[in-house]
């Protein structure tokens, strides 16, 4: 089955024809499983530096885990907890890469999504 990606979307910036914030367009994506969407708001581009910092922001927090506890394996000498933290990290990769895979994870093909479909309204 093909992925849907919705190509209309306005966010709050779009005045008089959306309501939603972005951060919660985003949230809703991810929850529904779609990787992409297209922020079309009227007469503005505001909402695009909204949508790339909170993709940025939902993206980098799972692989900021993975990070801190890389981090505590290097300084862990036991060996019993260095390996309770080696399978934790394992753990933290599957879910980091099955959150990328789920989320928004290309700001830039979205952003040129967005202005190609700006661009094409404007015509």
């Amino acid at each position: 089955m093909a992925e849907f990606v919705h190509l209309h979307v306005h966010s709050h910036y779009s005045i008089l024809d959306g309501m939603s914030k972005v951060p919660d367009l985003v949230d809703k994506c991810m929850r529904t499983g779609m990787r992409a969407m297209a922020l079309t708001d009227h007469g503005n581009m505001f909402g695009i530096k909204d949508l790339k910092d909170y993709v940025k922001k939902v993206n980098g927090a799972p692989k900021k885990k993975v990070k801190e506890c890389e981090e505590n394996i290097e300084k862990e000498t036991d060996p019993a907890k260095k390996a309770e933290l080696e399978a934790e990290l394992v753990k933290l990769k599957e879910k980091a890469e099955a959150s990328c895979r789920s989320s928004l994870s290309s700001v830039r093909r979205l952003t040129a999504l967005v202005v190609r479909c700006m661009t094409r309204i404007r015509r």
